[in-house]
């Protein structure tokens, strides 16, 4: 994952992720790189600021947040926002919502969060809708300036599934914060 000047990979045998700067065409390996995970990695996801990245291993989805020159820092007092092991994950445009997908499961999650802080949404409630097929393979999100913004999600043999999302809806308690 790319952002700025700064290349993040996860390394699922070392389970680690190795963050790199790119300057002038020199690569420099960033402060502190690699940075060691306690299970094997399989998505990463990056806030549209920058600031937080989210990274789901075996054990779950962890939060780091992201210092200068890249240098990343363990958040959450190193606990999970999320025990799903998501095989693909994005931050909707609003960094309100991380939505997620596991392989083998026929669901999409979107987790709740807070723009500010990167991390878990109290006050909201995680929204799961069923999938047609188990696939999983990858999901995008429309970009910011989209009218009518969508998740779309790659099911393998499965096909694709277009999904209608509005990160704007915000009701508490039991009422749905997204529409799908």
């Amino acid at each position: 994952m790319l952002f700025r000047s700064i290349f993040y990979v996860l390394n699922q045998k070392a389970s680690q992720i190795a963050a790199f700067s790119i300057v002038s065409g020199k690569v420099t390996a960033v402060t502190g790189s690699p940075y060691t995970l306690g299970s094997v990695p399989f998505a990463i996801a990056m806030a549209p600021g920058g600031g937080y990245l989210y990274v789901s291993t075996a054990a779950g989805i962890y939060l780091y947040t992201v210092g200068t020159g890249g240098a990343l820092t363990l958040a959450n007092s190193g606990g999970v926002i999320s025990q799903d092991p998501a095989f693909t994950m994005q931050v909707d445009p609003t960094s309100s919502w991380l939505v997620e997908a596991v392989s083998g499961e026929a669901a999409v999650n979107a987790i709740p969060i807070v723009a500010a802080s990167g991390l878990l949404d109290s006050t909201g409630t995680e929204q799961t809708l069923a999938l047609p097929a188990s696939t999983i393979q990858q999901l995008a999100l429309s970009p910011a300036n989209s009218t009518t913004p969508f998740v779309f999600i790659a099911m393998g043999s499965g096909g694709t599934a277009i999904i209608p999302f509005r990160s704007e809806e915000r009701r508490v308690g039991k009422e749905c914060r997204s529409r799908w």
